[in-house]
């Protein structure tokens, strides 16, 4: 935490809002955030996780919402309209620690707003930014279907009483997974995982086609601690998915 943040308006603002004890109460709020970030989304869109399950994450026993809406009215969340939310300049304000495993993992900061230029890498018009490489591995550059906000239905009315429409599945890309992997700490290699299943067809050991790629990866895991192996993968015969 950076001491100008001590006195910062915009903690000062967020005190006020959550009627918390200035400056203790939203220093202590976004020091278990940075936390809760670094370990759940270390990549800034800390979005992906629902409003209650951030509020769990760092100890808020309030009303979820209240917190997430104070967050943003002091300027320390932005909602975005692909990833939720995301954590504002989380690209300057993250330890070294969630540098250099986004860097190891060659994964990118997520940002509302275009991220000034850095050696190597080029801002897009998203507020994701991006390497510039002249090769890109074949699974990152799959088509990937537009991400809907949580409690959305993308803009289409539906019956409350509707049936939950059946979801198409569409094989991860190396990102997804690497990022999925760095969550659980699982120490899988994310690019075994992507090229056993792609050379399958993402067809499980039993010729099912795959439904679900994370219980694949939760299965890896559960096999590799099983194994006390280095390398990850399921044996064949088996079952690809745990309870």
């Amino acid at each position: 935490m950076k001491r100008t943040a001590f006195d910062h308006p915009k903690f000062r603002r967020l005190a006020r809002l959550l009627n918390l004890p200035a400056p203790w109460g939203p220093l202590g709020i976004m020091e278990a955030l940075s936390h809760f970030t670094a370990k759940h989304a270390p990549q800034g869109d800390i979005g992906k996780w629902s409003d209650e399950e951030i509020a769990d994450g760092i100890g808020w026993d309030q009303d979820p919402s209240k917190l997430i809406d104070a967050l943003v009215e002091a300027r320390l969340f932005d909602r975005h309209p692909t990833y939720r939310l995301v954590v504002h300049d989380w690209h300057e304000h993250c330890d070294d620690s969630t540098r250099k495993t986004l860097k190891r993992n060659g994964l990118d900061f997520i940002s509302a707003e275009p991220i000034p230029q850095e050696s190597g890498h080029v801002p897009d018009t998203s507020g994701h930014f991006r390497k510039s490489c002249a090769c890109q591995s074949q699974s990152q550059s799959q088509s990937q279907p537009p991400i809907v906000p949580q409690g959305t239905s993308g803009g289409v009315d539906e019956p409350a009483d509707a049936k939950p429409k059946r979801t198409r599945f569409s094989p991860p890309t190396l990102q997804e997974v690497t990022v999925y992997c760095i969550e659980r700490q699982n120490g899988i290699t994310p690019q075994d995982f992507v090229d056993y299943y792609a050379a399958r067809g993402w067809k499980l050991n039993n010729g099912v086609a795959m439904k679900d790629w994370r219980a694949a990866v939760r299965t890896w895991e559960s096999r590799r601690r099983d194994d006390r192996r280095e390398t990850a993968g399921p044996a064949e015969g088996g079952d690809d998915y745990v309870a």
